[in-house]
C-alpha cells in the first residue's frame, strides 16, 4: 500500500505544482490585460476624432468600391463607412 500512497501524493504535488504555475501565469495575464487596456483609453479622444472624420472623408471621395492601389485587402468601402458612423454614435469605450 505504501507504493499506491507515495504515487499518489507524488501526483497530488505534481498537479498542485502545475495548477500553481498556471495560477500565476493567469495573474499575470490579468496585469498585463488591464495595463494594456489603461494605456488604450489613455489615448485622447479628440485624436480619434480627428482620424476618423479624416477617414470618413477619404472614403467618402475614394467611392463605394476600393481602390486597386491597396491591393485585395479591402472588399468595399461602404461597410467601412457604416461602421466609423456608428462609431460616433455609440461614444463607449
Amino acid at each position: 500500500m505504501s507504493n499506491a500512497g507515495s504515487a499518489v501524493r507524488s501526483l497530488c504535488a505534481q498537479i498542485g505544482k502545475v495548477l500553481a504555475r498556471y495560477s500565476i501565469w493567469f495573474v499575470g495575464l490579468c496585469f498585463i490585460y488591464s495595463l494594456l487596456l489603461v494605456i488604450g483609453y489613455a489615448v485622447p479622444q479628440s485624436a480619434v476624432e480627428a482620424n476618423r472624420q479624416q477617414s470618413i472623408q477619404f472614403l467618402k471621395t475614394e467611392g463605394t468600391y476600393y481602390s486597386p492601389l491597396y491591393g485585395n485587402t479591402k472588399l468595399d468601402n461602404y461597410s467601412d463607412l457604416v461602421m466609423l458612423r456608428g462609431c460616433a454614435e455609440s461614444r463607449g469605450g
